[in-house]
């Protein structure tokens, strides 16, 4: 366990999930910048968008779903969280302009999702991503 009470070692996969989520790691994201699964990275943003990313992971682990922060994707652009079973990338937006959610639109490997700054995230679900 990493000393949080939340890590890798909590969430058992079985071995079709944990192929597809090392397949989709090996083809889109940057393999000498890899996160661990499970861990929230918090990579220099304000608070607020440090709160909705980490509530929104929190979220997203007690549900049982896998996830990665701060993910830099091979044809560029840095994620907030990355759900790879689900092919989404969810980006917390709060002082964002468009034009930069326009630009990893184009370069993101997946979806999408965008979590809006004020929202509750344990209960706002944008993506849907709770009910798969």
């Amino acid at each position: 366990m990493d000393g949080t009470g939340y890590g890798e070692e909590e969430m058992k996969l079985t071995k079709q999930e944990q192929k597809e989520i090392n397949d989709f790691m090996r083809d889109h994201v940057d393999q000498y910048r890899r996160k661990r699964m499970n861990v929230i990275n918090i990579g220099g943003e304000g608070p607020e968008h440090a709160r909705i990313k980490t509530l929104k992971c929190l979220e997203l682990f007690t549900a049982g779903i896998p996830y990665y922060t701060e993910v830099v994707f091979n044809l560029g652009g840095r994620c907030d969280i990355l759900v790879p079973l689900k092919r989404y990338a969810i980006e917390v937006v709060v002082t964002e302009k468009e034009k930069s959610i326009t630009r990893k639109r184009e370069s993101y490997p997946c979806d999408i999702i965008i979590l809006s700054g004020g929202c509750d995230p344990q209960t706002h679900d944008d993506a849907g991503i709770m009910d798969n």
